[in-house]
């Protein structure tokens, strides 16, 4: 399994080989001089071939900026999102500025025939040769935790765990400490496959709205945290960075590592062997 973390300045996306071959890309940030479907499409996607799923954690800006490059040949053959309607849509609208309206609103349009909300459990299985549990809140369960319309929208995050033979990656998205205290609660599945998770992406880019003390309990410490953040950005929950909350892994100059944020590193990937195994490799554009 390899995951990658591109470097996206303010936003996320990451793009998922499983060991099987299968491809997703979670979330569609971009860079104003970059673009991580081009990327994707051009290393990755064999001519004539298509992501296999795109997960669209919540309908912020940041998570939507590169929509325009799902050209009709670059259309997934599965998608995961929520339906813009509702509550939901109200608390998108209000929260994003005008051109992250735009954009959610054309992904939305966009996969207006396509699968909507999967609910959690495991997903992929042996076509994968990962598992993959999902889980979210319902709308009115994350407005009534959340405490504003741009929490209310985190809140409704898609939360993914990668489990690769025992190596586990799990991906946050926006998901607020509130939201994710009434995950875990509501979900004690989530509590059992999440233990001993590996390589955490920090919930909302590891800022202190999304440092749930209620998921490092149920993880048991991750061996490390990614977090996708740009310069100037809201400076990363110090906590990350605690032997109290991370084991971390070895550094080449013999100190030991807990937080790597793409502000710092760059892209980051991670490369699963199984059996909690993996390694991390940076690249700097």
């Amino acid at each position: 399994m390899i995951y990658k973390v591109f470097d996206v300045a303010h936003g996320s996306a990451n793009f998922l080989i499983s060991p099987t071959g299968k491809t997703e890309l979670c979330d569609l940030g971009a860079r104003s001089d970059w673009s991580p479907l081009d990327h994707i499409y051009r290393y990755y996607i064999p001519y004539g071939q298509r992501l296999d799923r795109i997960v669209l954690t919540h309908h912020h800006g940041d998570h939507v900026t590169d929509v325009y490059n799902l050209t009709p040949n670059r259309m997934p053959w599965m998608v995961l999102r929520r339906h813009l309607i509702g509550r939901y849509e109200e608390a998108c609208r209000n929260s994003n500025s005008t051109e992250g309206q735009r954009n959610a609103r054309y992904f939305d349009n966009l996969f207006s025939g396509y699968t909507g909300t999967v609910a959690s459990g495991t997903h992929g299985g042996n076509t994968w040769g990962i598992e993959m549990p999902c889980w979210s809140l319902s709308e009115t369960t994350a407005d009534r935790v959340a405490g504003s319309d741009g929490s209310m929208a985190n809140c409704c995050s898609f939360v993914t765990l990668y489990n690769h033979q025992g190596t586990k990656i799990l991906q946050c998205g926006d998901m607020e400490k509130d939201g994710m205290s009434v995950l875990l609660a509501a979900n004690s599945d989530m509590q059992q496959a999440v233990q001993r998770t590996n390589v955490l992406i920090a919930p909302h880019h590891g800022h202190k709205s999304g440092f749930s003390t209620e998921l490092m309990q149920a993880i048991g410490k991750p061996d490390v945290v990614i977090a996708s953040v740009m310069a100037g950005d809201e400076h990363v929950d110090s906590r990350y960075s605690d032997a109290q909350f991370v084991r971390g892994i070895p550094a080449g100059d013999g100190s030991v590592v807990r937080l790597l944020t793409t502000r710092t590193y760059g892209a980051l990937t991670v490369t699963s062997q199984g059996a909690g195994s993996f390694n991390i490799r940076a690249h700097k554009r």
